[in-house]
């Protein structure tokens, strides 16, 4: 389990690799952590913004960006949005930061 401190800076991490990777877009913070009802077991939700003309390229650079916050154990694509030309849902597993 990650503790609150080390949950809080890998969201910060992961928002800043995102926003730096494509300065026009912006992230926010979603879910129980922006709700303030986060326990332990509280995933982490972020959604990433990016201009329109941007979407194909940072969605190409997704997992190299998020492999430089920590090591990418698993990601894949969530298939109702997988055709999509302006939205993806994508699942991000990283190594060592256990599920619950």
């Amino acid at each position: 389990m990650l503790c609150t401190s080390d949950r809080q800076a890998l969201v910060d991490a992961v928002r800043d690799a995102l926003e730096r990777d494509c300065p026009a877009s912006r992230t926010l913070l979603l879910g129980s952590l922006a709700a303030g009802t986060a326990d332990d077991y509280s995933d982490i939700d972020v959604e990433w913004v990016v201009p329109d003309g941007e979407f194909g390229a940072c969605l190409a650079r997704a997992e190299q960006v998020l492999r430089g916050v920590r090591p990418v154990a698993a990601l894949r694509s969530d298939p109702d949005f997988r055709h999509s030309d302006r939205r993806r849902l994508l699942f991000v597993r990283f190594a060592q930061v256990p599920l619950f």
